[in-house]
């Protein structure tokens, strides 16, 4: 590296000027290449030809009036950006922020609650399935047995009615029997 410190070209101060003086030709230099590159900036540029455009076509004194009055607009908005109106601003913005937060909870529980109300319901509905099942299945038990108990009354009806009708043929032969054979003297 030592041997190529001679090929890197390095700036000269001009030859009649002292170094002190040649730094503050460079800083000079600097400040007007900043500010023609701050002037040449877009929105610069944009600045400088609308006040141009402006002022070839209302006048400086409309210009000025305009610019008196964004100056007093601006002044008034300093003058009322007090504590209490950056406080009165903050509780607005805190109140739409907790405003906002509230309804997201609102809306999550709600949510979570229909979801809860939702299971509740479907095993509420599940339970209340399996008892009229259960509770079927032991009705048409009972109306089996029932109907069992109805056959067996019907045919001890039946039976009971053919002895009914023996027992008066029997009562009516034994008064004919006894008409006949015992007299009474």
């Amino acid at each position: 590296m030592l041997g190529f410190a001679n090929v890197i070209p390095r700036p000269m101060p001009p030859a009649g000027l002292p170094p002190a003086a040649a730094t503050n030709q460079d800083e000079l230099a600097v400040a007007v290449m900043t500010g023609l590159a701050s002037l040449t900036s877009k929105t610069s540029v944009g600045l400088t030809l609308v006040i141009g455009i402006v002022w070839k076509a209302v006048g400086w004194r409309l210009l000025a009036v305009s610019g008196s009055l964004y100056g007093l607009v601006y002044v008034y908005e300093r003058l009322t950006w007090t504590n209490r109106a950056k406080e009165r601003a903050f509780k607005k913005q805190f109140v739409s922020y907790a405003s906002e937060k509230l309804q997201l909870l609102v809306n999550f529980t709600s949510s979570n609650l229909s979801h809860q109300i939702q299971q509740e319901l479907s095993g509420t509905y599940a339970r209340l399935c399996m008892e009229i099942e259960t509770t079927k299945d032991n009705l048409h038990k009972e109306i089996v047995a029932l109907e069992d108990e109805s056959q067996k009354l019907d045919s001890i009806m039946a039976k009971s009615k053919v002895l009914r009708n023996k027992a008066g043929w029997l009562d009516n032969e034994l008064a004919r029997f006894m008409e006949k054979y015992i007299k009474e003297e």
